[in-house]
């Protein structure tokens, strides 16, 4: 009796996915193997396992690597801090130079007060 050897199908393109099919079809294809004991391995299925695994790792190879996005994530991470705390120190710089304005012109404008006041003393007593 001749052995039923898994249907070929096409590979999935996304990684995981191609890896879960191939690890099915590599299992269903031993349990022929062992099915077909000393029937040799038909050629087309021995191609087709290669070609599943090759493009399997070509995949992989071309995954971008993890540590470096990683890398990455934590650099922009940390470049936003930096920036979001000098962006804070010149709020804060700011912040005071409003405050102090603020107090000089308040004294400023007491000054002129009471500079119109002296003035308005002035200008009375001369009336008198």
């Amino acid at each position: 009796m001749a052995t039923s050897w898994p249907q070929e199908r096409a590979w999935p393109t996304e990684p995981r996915e191609h890896a879960a099919y191939l690890s099915r079809y590599l299992r269903d294809a031993l349990d022929c193997v062992e099915r077909a004991g000393d029937q040799p391995v038909p050629s087309n299925i021995v191609k087709l396992m290669i070609l599943g695994i090759t493009s399997l790792v070509t995949k992989i190879q071309n995954m971008p690597d993890v540590r470096v996005l990683y890398e990455a994530v934590n650099l922009v991470q940390a470049e936003a801090r930096a920036e979001a705390q000098s962006k804070t120190q010149a709020l804060q710089g700011i912040k005071k130079e409003l405050e102090d304005t603020k107090t000089r012109l308040n004294k400023s404008i007491t000054m002129v007060e009471e500079g119109k006041i002296a003035a308005r003393e002035v200008t009375e007593m001369r009336e008198i």
